[in-house]
């Protein structure tokens, strides 16, 4: 640029140069004058322009693909950064790993597959179970078999009849091939308990800690029958659960668990409660109560040591019996002492009656049997005779009730 400017100046020196001269030649044309040397740096100023030109020409090239310049320095520094990246972390090795983990991966989806679909199938058969144990029908069965195996009633059945237009179910009791009608009370009991029983192996009710309330289960049943009651509770209520083998199962505090969270039995039946007080319970987690009746209203309380501990009469008064064995046993059970007449003479009412048994006279029969059991040659027999007969009555012997009775 500097060149053509300097090319210019002088190109305007020579022109300003030729303007001088010739305005001089005008102004006195008669005047000789010496010839100007005109310098025509035109030639050099056409290259420079030409220069010029070529420079703009290349400028405009540069300008009109620098994208493309600058696109091609960028694609060539990512791919000199990514080919020393792929050298820093061994592509090659890393891509061998995932196609390793891709085909791994594939197995592992078809086996999860296969277990989905493999789970699908047991979801599928066990709603299918679970329908069939809620199938009414299975329940009637389950009935049928308590009725027939374990209470050897095998007079009464229950039918399922499927109600007309619905998948609903109805039950029947059949007495043989009929319909039984006129039903006596025990009957009644004893389909119901046994429906109460087939209820707890419910789908719905099985595995599950339940409340459970068994009110006098043996109403008007006979004494085979009551046992028979006791002894489905204690085999699918009472006793503790088992495992395959037959061993308990314990909690974390190595009790042992049932199939209940509470259970609670109620009757009135004396013999039933003899056969309760052999029911497996839980440790000391368990109590007796007895319902009392006052006048319009009943309260609850703690069942009676003699009700509570003895199974029958006879076992109680033996237990009182002896507890006069020992004299040290007077200051706490005084009352025992004091019952001792009335309780030998019924104790032995009841075990010789069994032993000797007769039907002539109360009072000479049971003398008798006295006789026949102490009648050893001794002065036992008297001796029994005086305990039954003057310690159990008051009547001939008042200055004795003015007195406190000797122990010894």
């Amino acid at each position: 640029a500097r060149t053509l400017q300097e090319l210019l100046d002088r190109y305007r020196a020579s022109l300003h140069a030729l303007e001088t001269e010739l305005t001089a030649r005008r102004d006195n044309i008669f005047v000789e004058r010496l010839p100007h040397d005109a310098l025509d740096p035109s030639p050099s100023i056409v290259e420079a322009i030409a220069a010029i030109n070529v420079l703009i020409d290349l400028n405009n090239q540069a300008t009109a693909s620098l994208a493309d310049t600058q696109a091609a320095a960028r694609t060539e520094l990512r791919l000199g950064e990514i080919a020393q990246f792929v050298a820093d972390i061994g592509l090659a090795a890393e891509e061998d790993r995932i196609r390793g983990l891709s085909a791994d991966a594939s197995t592992a989806k078809a086996e999860r597959d296969a277990i989905e679909t493999e789970g699908k199938q047991r979801s599928e058969k066990i709603a299918h179970l679970k329908t069939q144990l809620r199938d009414e029908r299975r329940g009637a069965e389950q009935v049928n078999r308590y009725l027939g195996h374990f209470l050897g009633h095998g007079g009464l059945r229950l039918s399922a009849l499927e109600a007309e237009g619905s998948t609903t179910y109805r039950f029947q009791i059949m007495r043989g091939e009929h319909a039984a009608y006129n039903l006596s009370e025990g009957e009644c009991s004893l389909v119901a308990f046994c429906y109460f029983l087939a209820k707890l192996k419910d789908v719905d009710t099985e595995g599950k800690k339940l409340i459970v309330y068994i009110d006098d289960p043996i109403s008007s049943l006979d004494s085979n029958h009551i046992f028979f009651v006791f002894s489905l509770i204690e085999t699918y209520l009472a006793k503790p659960l088992e495992d395959n083998d037959g061993n308990v199962i314990k909690d974390a505090n190595a009790k042992p668990t049932y199939r209940y969270e509470q259970l609670f039995i109620s009757t009135h039946n004396l013999e039933f409660l003899k056969y309760l007080k052999r029911l497996t319970k839980p440790g000391k987690d368990n109590e007796s109560f007895l319902i009392t009746r006052k006048d319009s209203s009943s309260a609850i309380g703690l069942m009676p040591h003699y009700l509570r501990n003895y199974v029958t009469e006879l076992n109680y008064l033996f237990g009182e019996i002896f507890c006069c064995a020992d004299d040290a046993n007077a200051t706490d059970q005084f009352h025992s002492f004091y019952n001792f007449g009335n309780n030998l003479r019924k104790f032995l009412e009841a075990y010789l009656f069994f032993k000797y048994p007769s039907a002539r006279n109360d009072r000479a029969d049971h003398d008798e049997r006295v006789r026949l059991f102490f009648g050893d040659g001794s002065n036992t027999e008297a001796f029994v005779q005086r305990l039954i007969n003057e310690f159990s009555h008051l009547g001939e012997f008042i200055d004795r009730s003015t007195q406190p009775i000797d122990c010894t």
